[in-house]
């Protein structure tokens, strides 16, 4: 499976749906958002369903060859989500005056510092159907559910208190565009 989708990398041109396309329509997901519904929080969750099943893909692939490659794409696209995501969402919720919106917004960053050092381990790692490779995805897929499921429960529902829908169609704007500017 190519991972190869506009939600993800909007530089990429699809001449036909790919699969994540069809990955995403079996979930019920509509990740080829329209300018007019940007909403940062649908984007988001979009993405996070991806993200689940390109790991879940890299751990089932047999070959070192093909578990490179879905890493190597896996990486690109967690970390220009990452980075965008902590800028639009996470810094917004640590400039709030609650200690609660600093807490949850300095939480999600050390999650992703966290992840970032499962990825540098696993692409230091030669072997990538090595026991210790597998195992360093596999606590990198635990960890980022663990994420995703706080994320889109308290982070989301900090998002919609104190962003209005239409400043939150801003942030999914920017987000998308900040991604195309971070390098991975």
């Amino acid at each position: 499976m190519a991972y190869t989708h506009a939600a993800l990398d909007p530089a990429l041109k699809l001449k036909q749906p790919g699969p994540l396309t069809r990955i995403a329509e079996s979930l019920g997901l509509n990740i080829l958002a329209k300018p007019e519904q940007p909403d940062i929080l649908d984007r988001l969750h979009a993405e996070h369903e991806i993200f689940k099943t390109m790991l879940d893909d890299i751990i089932k692939a047999t070959t070192a060859a093909r578990r490179s490659a879905l890493f190597r794409n896996f990486k690109r696209l967690l970390t220009k989500h990452a980075r965008a995501e902590e800028k639009v969402v996470y810094d917004r919720l640590t400039a709030k005056r609650a200690n609660e919106d600093k807490l949850i917004g300095f939480e999600g960053n050390v999650e992703h510092e966290l992840a970032d050092a499962l990825l540098l381990r696993a692409s230091k790692l030669g072997n990538k159907l090595s026991p210790e490779w597998t195992a360093t995805i596999k606590v990198l897929k635990e960890m980022l559910t663990h994420h995703i499921r706080e994320e889109e429960g308290d982070v989301f529902g900090k998002v919609r208190e104190h962003f209005k829908h239409a400043e939150r169609d801003a942030m999914g704007l920017e987000f998308e565009a900040m991604k195309k500017q971070i390098r991975a």
